[in-house]
């Protein structure tokens, strides 16, 4: 975060106190600096103040910190100092009118702060702006009361693998993403979601009110957002509806943003905001480029899309639009971190061998797209550069990544200290790169498992941005499948949260937010940090009756993942048929899937002796279906195996160690 000085007599800070009420200090204009309501004199410990006022007439570019620096410099309780940006905004209501979102313009326009404190204690504030021609300032105390709510999302300070809040408890991800109201990919995978997809882009922020409910109510607690031209981005080129071009902010998107974070803060769901997507800084996947106001053709400073990343006006520009974002929505607890990029690999500079679109003769033959070499150093040096100006900005110290779609790519960038959480995709087409770091293939739980393999990051917590089938089109059972094995493999991991599936209209539409709330009964209350878990494919064997003599042989149809240290266990063991996709369940025991009675979980060998209470989780309902007790004796050479309950499709296991008495 950006910290700042303040001159002081004898080694102690001198601030000059004006009164709360917008009286202007001495030489300063109070017409010119005016809060619209009193600057509060208490509030409450993580809790989002939003303070407006007026600057007189604007001229020029308000956008532009070069034109207008507005800031609140702040003093904690604790003695340290921190500057936060104000911003600019013209208002318009965003409302729902016969069946669609509407945004009217009030004619309004103000200047804004929005801030969180997060100690309790006095803290000491003043309010600068800045302009070319006069510099004008208020400034007061308020009183921050202390707060039960837990704070900000940051990295474990017990274990860096996971996370936690502000106020130190756990926090464990677990949701979908929510990109935009809808997705052309899932409108094409039957011709019943053409209507939905229609409405759906009536409907538009508005969608987020119902998904965030739903998701409430089903214990999900994350989501990832795309800033885009045609969704929630803020600059672009005038041929985009409500945009006024480079260093210009699209106001109706940005309405459309704050009922977003509002509906989200309401709902307890924590947003991963992806502030670029993939096709602004590329000239070949998904582009966007031919329309980008930084486009030397547009007005831009840049002549390519792989000039991006290195001229100086582009980065000066993105520094500034971030500077925004942060200002405007950095404020709010339920913004759980920053993402500078969707699927940053297909930046030019990094993909290498397709990019630009510019045209190249070669021997008298026309290239509509010529090779570049790749330069991925430049791509992270750009990367890091981009981390450490919202880190320096960012005054609630959010987490901050950058996504990867290629199974691959990012393993450098994952090691260094500027990036919070490993972020890639795991699509059915990359399966067969993931299967090679599993023992056996065949469906969702073996990729996501070997994707966990592949991005063995160390000290560091791992998330999958997308999954979910094939990146194209998929069949309803092929989703629906893919959902609930999906989950409940990846709750068997070491990643720090269970997020990532894509086709959020599909989890809507076919009503499947139930998959969440059962993994959430199953994991609620136990906390990861510390306890050094290790995941692994385990053995699901059948009894076999050999001459009298009992043999276990691997089950033909049955397999399982298993998270474990010395004293703890928990597994999913599924049915092979329905992880591959090819079968949806109708219920647990849908006949189609024969019933499995002689079905046995082998225990890893470190697994120590002792009493055990183990738990049969039905993994739809999220609920118990039977408790036993049973004692585990020392490992040796006979491997030790605990019998399962009879299962069609799966079940989810708990074996806790009990204290010795």
């Amino acid at each position: 975060m950006r910290r700042f000085s303040l001159p002081t007599l004898n080694g102690l800070i001198v601030v000059s106190l004006c009164s709360v009420f917008a009286i202007g200090c001495s030489g300063d204009s109070p017409e010119r600096l005016q809060f619209k309501d009193k600057f509060p004199e208490v509030v409450e410990q993580w809790t989002p103040v939003r303070i407006p006022f007026d600057l007189g007439k604007v001229e020029g570019n308000p956008y532009d910190p070069g034109e207008y620096d507005v800031q609140l410099k702040i003093v904690s309780p604790d003695g340290t100092t921190a500057s936060h940006p104000a911003f600019f905004m013209h208002d318009y209501n965003v409302v729902f009118d016969h069946g669609r979102e509407v945004a009217r313009d009030t004619g309004q326009q103000h200047w804004e702060i929005r801030w969180t404190p997060t100690q309790s204690g006095t803290y000491e504030w003043e309010l600068v702006a800045q302009t070319k021609a006069t510099r004008h300032k208020l400034a007061g105390k308020v009183t921050c009361t202390p707060s039960q709510k837990p704070g900000f999302v940051k990295l474990s300070s017990k274990d860096p693998q996971y996370f936690e809040f502000s106020d130190g408890s756990f926090f464990y991800p677990l949701g979908h993403v929510t990109r935009s109201p809808s997705d052309v990919r899932w409108r094409n995978n039957k011709p019943e979601n053409v209507k939905v997809h229609e409405a759906l882009l009536e409907e538009r922020s508005f969608a987020y009110e119902r998904w965030f409910e739903k998701m409430k109510a089903n214990n999900e607690n994350f989501c990832s957002l795309w800033m885009t031209p045609w969704w929630l981005g803020i600059e672009w080129s005038t041929t985009y509806p409500g945009y006024e071009g480079l260093g210009r902010y699209n106001q109706i998107h940005a309405a459309q943003l704050d009922r977003i974070l509002a509906a989200a803060e309401r709902n307890g769901i924590y947003i991963l905001l992806f502030v670029t997507n993939h096709g602004q800084i590329s000239s070949v996947t998904d582009t966007e480029w031919d329309t980008s106001p930084y486009r030397k053709e547009n007005g831009g400073p840049a002549e390519t899309a792989s000039q991006f990343m290195t001229n100086q006006e582009c980065e000066r520009k993105t520094q500034h639009r971030l500077r925004y974002i942060l200002a405007r929505w950095g404020y709010s607890p339920a913004l759980f971190g920053i993402s500078i990029s969707t699927e940053t690999d297909w930046a030019d500079l990094y993909n290498g061998h397709q990019c630009d679109r510019t045209e190249e003769v070669i021997d008298g033959r026309s290239y509509p797209n010529h090779h570049i070499p790749k330069d991925i150093r430049t791509v992270n040096a750009w990367l890091r550069r981009i981390s450490d100006y919202i880190r320096e900005v960012d005054i609630h110290d959010h987490l901050v990544t950058t996504q990867f779609s290629m199974p691959d790519s990012g393993h450098d960038l994952w090691k260094m200290p500027e990036f919070d959480v490993a972020l890639n995709n795991c699509y059915l087409s990359a399966f067969p790169v993931f299967y090679k770091y599993a023992e056996s293939s065949g469906g969702a739980a073996e990729a996501l498992f070997g994707w966990t393999r592949l991005h063995d990051v160390g000290k560091k917590p791992k998330l999958l941005a997308e999954w979910g089938g094939s990146h194209m089109q998929n069949t309803s059972e092929r989703l629906a499948t893919d959902l609930h094995a999906g989950l409940w493999s990846i709750a068997m991991t070491d990643c720090g949260g269970t997020t990532g599936y894509w086709w959020w209209n599909e989890i809507d539409d076919a009503n499947l937010y139930g998959d969440f709330n059962a993994l959430h009964r199953f994991l609620s209350g136990y906390d990861r940090r510390g306890k050094h878990l290790k995941s692994r494919q385990g053995r699901v064997a059948k009894k076999l009756d050999l001459a009298g003599n009992a043999r276990f042989a691997s089950h033909p149809t049955r397999s399982a993942l298993v998270l474990s240290n010395e004293t703890e266990l928990f597994a999913y063991v599924y049915h092979r048929l329905m992880n591959s996709g090819l079968i949806a369940p109708a219920s647990p025991e849908d006949p189609r899937f024969e019933l499995s009675k002689d079905s046995y979980l082998q225990i890893p060998e470190d697994i120590r002796e002792g009493k055990y209470k183990v738990e049969f989780w039905n993994t739809t309902l999220g609920e118990i279906s039977e408790t036993r007790e049973i004692v585990l004796q020392s490992p040796g050479e006979t491997p030790r195996y605990l019998e399962l309950l009879p299962l069609r499709i799966d079940v989810a296991i708990k074996l806790i160690r009990q204290t010795d008495e």
